[in-house]
């Protein structure tokens, strides 16, 4: 089932614009030390080949993250019920005037060639029944930072998982674990689907995340890394056992 579709030029154009005059929320996504990090930065202008945002502050971080010229950013932001995803070149930090009294340091990007628009429900989800093994555990920064021994400031969390595509997944986990994590956060994800295969793991961004009871609803969408190709390995075998099941469950209706 193909869920992602790519835009011809007339229409990154027309996104593009709406995105820089309409003043969106996006998420940009980087690499720092081999690790997703993201950030959100409001839209601000666009003139030519190039937007503007606003630069996000990075000191929240162990080792604050420096924007550089030249350096790849992820970009994704909602319009309406569609995302929109996109690699960009920073061209460079400067001054944006936001009125006559207040200035603000924005990131320069270039508008990008290439734009993937994803629909909100990506792919046919495989529900979990209560009999079937189905668990996920996940941390902070990606499948690179599990950390060697869980510690206060190195948590991990556990939780059942209700339903997964091909473009993600939904837990219920703890409501401890919704304290820590924030739409945008680049997580590292062990799943473990039955007993045929063993606990895959995989990089997912949160999509969403709120309460359920007691518990919490968390739903992850898996993110691809174009300059790791083995980080994608996990996906393609979750992908695998999806159209499996699928399948399985097909031959018994």
């Amino acid at each position: 089932m193909r869920f992602v579709h790519e835009l011809a030029t007339a229409e990154i154009e027309e996104v593009m614009e709406l995105f820089a005059t309409q003043g969106l929320q996006a998420t940009l996504t980087v690499r720092q030390n081999g690790r997703y990090v993201t950030f959100h930065a409001q839209s601000l202008a666009r003139h030519g080949d190039a937007f503007w945002v606003q630069e996000p502050p990075t000191d929240h971080l162990p080792v604050p993250y420096e924007f550089r010229r030249d350096s790849e950013v992820g970009l994704s932001f909602t319009v309406g019920r569609r995302k929109y995803v996109a690699k960009v070149s920073l061209i460079r930090k400067e001054a944006y005037r936001l009125s006559d009294d207040e200035e603000a340091t924005a990131l320069k990007l270039a508008v990008p060639e290439q734009m993937h628009r994803i629909e909100r429900r990506l792919s046919e989800r495989l529900e979990m029944s209560s009999r079937e093994i189905a668990r996920a555990s996940f941390w902070l920064g990606g499948q690179d930072a599990r950390p060697v021994e869980e510690s206060v400031s190195s948590p991990t969390w556990g939780g059942r998982v209700l339903n997964i595509s091909t473009g993600g997944l939904l837990v219920r986990t703890t409501f401890e674990a919704a304290r820590y994590v924030d739409t945008g956060d680049i997580l590292g994800v062990q799943i473990l689907l039955g007993t045929r295969i063993p606990a895959t793991v995989v990089d997912a961004q949160v999509r969403h995340c709120g309460q359920d009871g007691e518990m919490a609803m968390i739903g992850m969408q898996f993110v691809h890394a174009d300059d790791d190709p083995a980080s994608n390995a996990g996906i393609e075998v979750i992908r695998g056992l999806i159209a499996r099941q699928m399948a399985d469950r097909g031959a018994d209706r």
